[in-house]
């Protein structure tokens, strides 16, 4: 309360309105680990917790039995996910999720410890309600502090209430509140507060120092070094999301090219070694999951059913936003793309969500 009050005495309404909005809406929330991509995520914090390891054989199982209609056995206990090099079934989920879930499901553990010296029986094994109920609204949580840094980050370029209405507004006419209320267990609402993050840090980090009359941007050696951890921690959340790095490299361009035209050559080198910083806190923080990749399937890589998810032959940028032109590109001679044969402008995120 005293939060909320400080809030509206600051003016910022629109943080309010958000937070307000995201409490009406937490009662019709559904929080439950169900099905095979959920229980994917959930199990590395469960597995590791309770037995030490990432065998998630009687994970699955026991998971299949609390859900016996999800088809769990019938997807993730198959032959074709044990991995013979090490004995264990595979999983397909990174794992960052479960590192960012896991202050609220250690929290869990301990008051269910604290309960049951007081007689309240509940089950201290990972699978009952309150492990299940942390790691959801830990997510919806996360999703909270997205939409937050959103409209901060909106309010830089457009009145604090416009940044407040698109928020929002883009909120609720997005996939985001389905992940956030609905699916919580998935790792799109902790992914969306980790790039959001990722790129309020990159944002207010772009210092503009002056030293004799020249602009001088220079990102602090921390900066850098905060944006290589957020990076690994948002890669591991969700691999796809690593692609934001690009943006990294955008930059770099533009600023190794006004520093060798003025030929600052400790400035480059300065640079350059920040951005080395950058790199190996980056692949430090990515250790988790090539430590992950490496006991699960016996190579520090991703298991073979999703290491086809980037296509680097066709890329769909715009498709993604219009697909204004459904057929595969000409230069990468797909056969049998489904997606051909889909009506032009039928699919996009502004043509599904015309709001954004």
């Amino acid at each position: 309360m005293g939060v909320i009050l400080r809030l509206y005495r600051s003016t910022d309404r629109g943080a309010l309105a958000i937070i307000v909005l995201f409490l009406l809406l937490l009662p019709l929330a559904n929080p439950r680990v169900y099905a095979t991509d959920e229980v994917q995520y959930f199990v590395y914090l469960r597995s590791f917790r309770f037995d030490g390891d990432l065998d998630f054989a009687n994970d699955y199982r026991e998971m299949a039995r609390l859900n016996p209609r999800s088809g769990i056995e019938g997807s993730l206990l198959l032959e074709n996910r044990f991995r013979p090099k090490t004995g264990l079934y595979g999983n397909i989920a990174p794992v960052g999720s479960a590192l960012m879930w896991a202050p609220f499901f250690l929290a869990a553990d301990v008051g269910v410890q604290v309960a049951n010296r007081f007689g309240a029986g509940i089950a201290a094994d990972g699978f009952s309600r309150p492990y299940i109920v942390s790691v959801c609204y830990a997510s919806a949580f996360y999703g909270l502090l997205g939409l937050l840094l959103c409209r901060r980050f909106a309010a830089r370029y457009a009145t604090p209430k416009a940044a407040a209405v698109a928020t929002i507004a883009v909120w609720l006419a997005s996939p985001l509140v389905f992940y956030m209320f609905i699916q919580m267990p998935f790792a799109h609402a902790t992914g969306f507060f980790l790039t959001t993050l990722f790129l309020v840090v990159w944002h207010e980090t772009r210092t503009d120092r002056r030293q004799s009359g020249t602009p001088e941007y220079e990102r602090s050696w921390r900066a850098w070094a905060l944006l290589g951890i957020i990076a690994g921690l948002m890669t591991m959340t969700r691999e796809q999301l690593g692609l934001f790095v690009v943006l990294l490299v955008v930059e770099a361009i533009v600023h190794y090219a006004r520093l060798l035209r003025e030929m600052r050559l400790l400035a480059i080198g300065s640079l350059v070694g920040r951005q080395l910083l950058f790199g190996a806190v980056f692949l430090a923080s990515l250790s988790p999951q090539i430590i992950t990749y490496q006991i699960l399937n016996g190579d520090p890589r991703p298991a073979n059913e999703v290491s086809g998810r980037i296509n680097w032959c066709s890329p769909h940028f715009i498709d993604t936003l219009i697909d204004y032109n459904p057929a595969p590109s000409a230069w990468c001679n797909t056969v049998g793309d489904f997606t051909a044969n889909f009506p032009p402008f039928s699919r996009g995120a502004f043509v599904w969500s015309p709001i954004l």
